[in-house]
């Protein structure tokens, strides 16, 4: 935890039927928490048996455990008294009552400091003996009553309660407030700043933490409120500061108020250089921190900005103490920029953090630490992770954590851990990750991962042993039956190249995938038998392909796509020869040598011929014979083609720039006609890349290309470094006004990327000072005035791949 913080446990102990009640009590931490943490320099943790991780020991002893760390004590009561929590006759009887006999002894060690309790009203109808239960509770709170020795408080309603706690929360507060500050004033006459003399008019120099707000926050207000009431001489970002101290005072009962994004956004251009008092300044992180998934509002200068509290001990509060929205901000701030754990050196403080973000969060929290974790996460964490239980629900998401960790450093161990675990489920990227290098894997662990749960982890597995011939019969004999299709594909080729015959019906029922329904509802999807068949093809000669494809049925087109991608060559002539014609009358000489007739083609007929057309392109595309440009083009202009790697890659190397409104509308046309209309633009980065490839000269030409937004943020992502280095300010700023918001952000991010610090200081001035002004723009050209040069680039590289 922040060196600035001290972590103060609170216990709360009940029976069971004051849900709300506990829930209520979890707020009123967290709300005093926002509202004081940094001013008192502590931070609250609520622990209770809802918040205690399952073990084998008895269950109250678990919680007896986390008890003992506790320094406060809160109890509550209603008309439950609760169950013996032993056999032992003589022992306690109920958990509530062992937890509160345990906090009182540990009041009388002193090992505790103070002990709340909490009766919640319960009316009895006259003429009635209150239960057994009941009976129980009156009886220990006349107890309370006769001894005085006990802090206790009716309340009838969970918002009373709430308040209750609060004020308790407060009163604590104060109190370990003053017990640090007696420490802290142990200082020597002569270590103490000496007051400076003020001009007139002004604030007397004095320790901001003697005041509400601080001097700068004073001196601002006393000159605001001295205006002449003509509004005409108020300027909006004094308005703005006036706003922002309102937001920056937060106390008991009062909304949650942030400064709004046009507020900020004004402090930020017309008031970044001027002196704010510390609250302000955390007033200003807060609503950056708030708003950062919309990177929207100023954050970076702030974070730099010198406070009472070091900006990044703020992030690490809100982290724990803050709204769902600025935990899971802050976390995702603290994954982005790269900071290691805030709370690593201090064991009970990590613990915290844990509980907070894995157990007791919302699930974007949750998501968000997941990530952050396994970003940055070192092996001297696993410990703590490994108190995650298979009971939690959260523990297969939590054992990938471990995972990640491992996997940066041991590759092999992160295997058996997801091994020795069986961990259910497991992040394809990461799969990836743990089998990029699969040479370093000994294949004894990889034929274990066979019987691992995650359908990939078993393929990737399977595939590698494959390679390596290391896939014995009785081995591939059980993989026939896997749920992962892909690896029955390899089983069978294991076991046709170990002299097994194969009947085709065995092949067939292993491979097509019956799907459930009554009467004409059934269905069977033959898409792995079709896969195995391809591999039969593959191993034909030319001649043998040939003769198979001059016999197959006119419909199919298999064979032909086999043909020509394998044997393109051989098959060049032929391909020329039938795309001048779109393969039309290809397809029409097939139909009739089938006796078909078929004068013109009809929509089945138009589909065959569209799927060879495709396919023959590919192939000459392959070849990349420039002198093929004016046939592609006829094709491309004639015919709706689909984007594919292969034809773009032609285009870029073989044609020029006339060739871009090819590039734009490849593939367009039915994707307008259809019901799908809709849907994102075909592999964009290629055509990005083809674009850049095409107008490497006139980078001005491809800016005014008006070309699809996705495209256009590809564009930016890809531009070489060299190009953006030698855009003129202007031309930077002109780009950071275009309408397209993710373009911008993406634009904005190569400029960070890409050029010196020196150089944010006059784009920013002259986007601020331009008539077009975009927030998001702003929010990262401040991280380029404000962070040191190397770690802008880390975190503009880092955006830049998430996007």
């Amino acid at each position: 935890m922040s060196e600035n913080l001290r972590l103060v446990r609170v216990f709360i102990g009940s029976p069971g039927g004051l849900d709300e009640e506990r829930e209520a009590a979890r707020d009123a931490v967290e709300t005093v928490n926002r509202a004081h943490s940094d001013k008192w320099g502590i931070l609250f943790k609520l622990v209770g048996w809802e918040f205690t991780i399952p073990g084998y020991t008895r269950p109250q002893s678990k919680i007896n455990d986390d008890l003992d760390k506790c320094e406060y004590f809160l109890g509550l009561l209603w008309n439950k008294w609760g169950s013996r929590p032993t056999t032992d006759s003589a022992g306690p009887t109920s958990g509530f009552e062992e937890e509160y006999l345990r906090a009182e002894d540990h009041m009388k060690s002193g090992k505790m400091k103070d002990i709340a309790l909490y009766f919640k009203n319960v009316q009895v109808p006259e003429g009635f003996q209150p239960s057994v239960d009941l009976k129980k509770v009156i009886d220990f709170k006349e107890k309370c009553i006769a001894e005085k020795k006990i802090f206790f408080k009716p309340f009838n309603s969970v918002s009373d309660f709430k308040e209750a706690v609060v004020e308790k929360l407060q009163e604590i507060g104060w109190a370990e407030t003053a017990i640090l500050k007696a420490a802290a004033d142990e200082v020597s006459v002569s270590e103490q700043k000496p007051q400076i003399p003020q001009a007139d008019g002004e604030a007397p120099a004095s320790d901001d933490d003697d005041y509400l707000l601080g001097t700068q926050a004073r001196n601002f207000l006393r000159g605001f409120l001295n205006k002449p009431d003509t509004w005409d001489v108020v300027k909006p970002e004094e308005v703005a500061r006036f706003r922002l101290l309102a937001s920056s005072v937060r106390g008991q009962g009062n909304d949650d108020a942030y400064l709004g994004n046009h507020d900020a956004n004004i402090i930020f251009r017309k008031l970044k250089n001027a002196s704010f008092s510390g609250r302000e300044i955390l007033a200003l992180i807060d609503c950056g921190v708030n708003g950062f998934q919309h990177q929207n509002v100023p954050l970076w200068c702030w974070l730099t900005k010198p406070t009472r509290a070091d900006g990044i001990a703020r992030i690490a509060t809100l982290s724990l103490a803050g709204t769902n929205t600025e935990k899971q901000n802050a976390l995702e701030l603290f994954k982005l920029v790269g900071y290691s754990l805030p709370f690593a050196d201090n064991d009970l403080a990590l613990r915290t953090a844990l509980d907070t973000w894995l157990i007791e969060s919302t699930n974007k929290v949750f998501e968000a630490a997941v990530s952050y974790l396994s970003a940055i996460g070192k092996k001297e964490l696993i410990p703590f992770l490994e108190k995650f239980t298979p009971n939690s629900s959260r523990f297969d998401t939590i054992q990938t954590v471990i995972v990640s960790i491992l996997s940066r450093t041991d590759k092999a161990a992160a295997l058996k851990w997801i091994l020795e675990k069986s961990v259910d489920k497991v992040d394809k990227t990461l799969i990836e990750e743990l089998f990029s290098d699969a040479s370093l894997l000994n294949t004894e662990l990889i034929k274990a991962c066979l019987d691992t749960k995650p359908d990939l982890l078993r393929l990737r597995a399977a595939e590698t042993l494959h390679s390596r011939n290391e896939l014995d019969i009785d081995t591939a004999s059980t993989l026939l039956t896997d749920t992962n299709y892909d690896i029955r594909i390899i089983a069978i080729e294991v076991l046709r190249v170990s002299s097994i015959t194969f009947d085709e019906k065995i092949v067939s029922a292993s491979l097509k995938i019956e799907r459930p329904g009554f009467g004409l509802l059934k269905s069977t999807d033959d898409t792995f038998y079709r896969k195995y068949k391809e591999k039969r093809l593959d191993e034909l000669s030319y001649t043998e392909l040939k003769a198979l494809t001059e016999s197959s049925s006119p419909y199919t087109y298999q064979e032909k796509a086999l043909l020509y991608s394998k044997y393109t060559k051989k098959c060049l002539d032929e391909i020329r020869t039938n795309l001048e014609d779109g393969f039309e009358s290809y397809v029409l000489n097939r139909m009739q040598s089938a006796g078909i007739d078929a004068s013109k083609l009809g929509e089945v007929e138009h589909m065959v011929q569209m799927r060879i057309l495709n396919i023959a392109l590919n192939a000459l595309c392959n070849i990349a014979d420039a002198a093929d440009i004016r046939l592609v083009r006829r094709v491309l202009r004639a015919n709706d083609v689909e984007a594919t790697s292969s034809v773009l890659s032609y285009l870029s190397q073989c044609g020029n720039w006339s060739d871009v409104e090819l590039i734009k509308e490849l593939g367009q046309n039915s994707r307008k006609s259809s019901l799908l209309s809709f849907s994102t633009i075909s592999i964009p980065q290629e055509r990005a890349e083809a674009i850049l490839a095409l107008g490497r000269n006139r980078i001005a030409d491809i800016f005014a290309l008006d070309v699809d937004n996705v495209v256009k943020v590809w564009i930016a992502k890809l531009l070489p470094k060299k190009v953006v280095e030698q855009l003129s300010d202007e031309v930077i700023i002109k780009e950071l006004q275009q309408p397209h918001g993710d373009y911008r952000v993406m634009f904005a991010l190569k400029c960070l990327a890409s050029l010196k610090k020196s150089r944010f200081d006059n784009i920013l001035t002259g986007y601020l000072d331009g008539e077009r002004r975009f927030y998001n723009a702003i929010h990262w050209l401040d991280l380029g005035v404000s962070y040191p040069s190397s770690e802008v680039k880390k975190i503009a590289t880092r955006q830049m791949a998430s996007l």
